[in-house]
């Protein structure tokens, strides 16, 4: 939780906007929970995610809607942006997590494979 300052708050169980705001944390880390599966499942979720991007793109472009990826996104390099994306993303997300739920540790150890 934080305050009106911005200052990080001690998670207070007995308020329901804490409760609200762990639970939204914990329905966020399921949804980019992708990479902390083993590889082989981490990488067909990753080809997936780009697959929509890249269709998202497209349709955007045949939409002639302003495109919320780069213009071509053959150039993107994937394991470029996966790797940022875990780095960035997805680990400072599940760091906690593994604290407060040690049995979730493996997941993070894949990330940091």
């Amino acid at each position: 939780a934080e305050s009106d300052a911005g200052e990080t708050q001690p998670f207070r169980r007995h308020k329901p906007e804490d409760r609200i705001e762990l639970l939204e944390l914990l329905v966020h880390s399921c949804d980019l929970s992708a990479q902390v599966y083993k590889q082989e499942i981490a990488v067909q979720w990753g080809d997936r995610i780009t697959e929509e991007f890249k269709r998202q793109s497209d349709r955007e472009a045949s939409l002639k809607l302003p495109r919320t990826l780069p213009e071509s996104y053959e150039d993107i390099d994937v394991m470029k942006s996966q790797i940022g994306f875990v780095s960035k993303i997805v680990k400072p997300l599940w760091d906690p997590f593994t604290i407060c739920f040690p049995p979730l540790a493996p997941c993070l150890d894949r990330l940091e494979a």
